[in-house]
């Protein structure tokens, strides 16, 4: 403690009230490293309570941190928020805010900050938002039963695939627009995942037994034929 016992304040924090408060952020960046993320906000929180608006905002940004590496991430968002706004270190909680509003799918918010951001990291999250809002007009689509515009979503969605990005989330796709009789285009994206994980049996495995079962004998024996000729 940097106060006596007596409760008188040390000549150093009567010189310079916001002694105590530095302290108390610099120890909350001290136990953040160590991983006590519930203990680091407590300190950083008492160190909020500066009256000098640097070191409440740095206190707030560590609360910010804290509360990401505790998956608390709708409250981080909140206080990334506040600092944007008061424009403190915009390129590094507006970067710090921007992905967490698009894991959250409030695109329209992540794209209103973008300016804020180095042109090389728009590029980056400007992709990242484009993804992330063709998966939910995927999803949209595929609730609604809506066909046509499940196919012609996919279809603008095919530089994801052909990147060999969330493969996974791609297949499960495939298997929905089978069940819902979109299966020209169903078979055309699974057959564009075979590019992908090439040295994965198991998956291309998959892949191929999803291809098969729609197939009539001759197209059956010529894709066996293809597969067996391509091994």
């Amino acid at each position: 403690e940097l106060q006596a016992e007596s409760g008188k304040e040390s000549p150093a924090v009567e010189e310079n009230p916001d002694l105590i408060y530095r302290t108390l952020l610099a120890k909350g960046w001290e136990i953040y490293q160590d991983g006590n993320f519930s203990k680091a906000i407590e300190f950083f929180s008492r160190a909020a309570e500066s009256g000098e608006t640097d070191t409440r905002l740095q206190s707030e940004l560590g609360i910010a941190y804290s509360l990401i590496q505790k998956e608390e991430k709708q409250e981080a968002i909140d206080y990334l928020f506040s600092l944007v706004a008061q424009g403190f270190r915009l390129q590094t909680t507006s970067d710090t805010l921007a992905p967490l509003l698009v894991e959250a799918g409030r695109l329209e918010e992540a794209q209103k900050i973008l300016n804020y951001l180095p042109e090389s990291r728009q590029v980056v999250m400007k992709e990242l938002i484009k993804k992330k809002n063709l998966k939910r007009l995927i999803k949209e689509a595929l609730t609604a039963d809506d066909l046509t515009a499940l196919s012609e979503i996919v279809h603008d969605a095919r530089f994801i695939v052909e990147s060999c990005q969330d493969t996974e989330y791609f297949y499960r796709t495939a298997l929905a627009m089978l069940k819902l009789g979109v299966v020209s285009e169903a078979y055309k994206l699974l057959k564009e995942l075979e590019n992908c994980r090439q040295e994965d049996m198991q998956w291309q495995i998959r892949l191929l037994a999803q291809r098969l079962a729609g197939f009539d004998d001759l197209q059956l024996i010529e894709a066996l034929g293809s597969y067996s000729g391509s091994n």
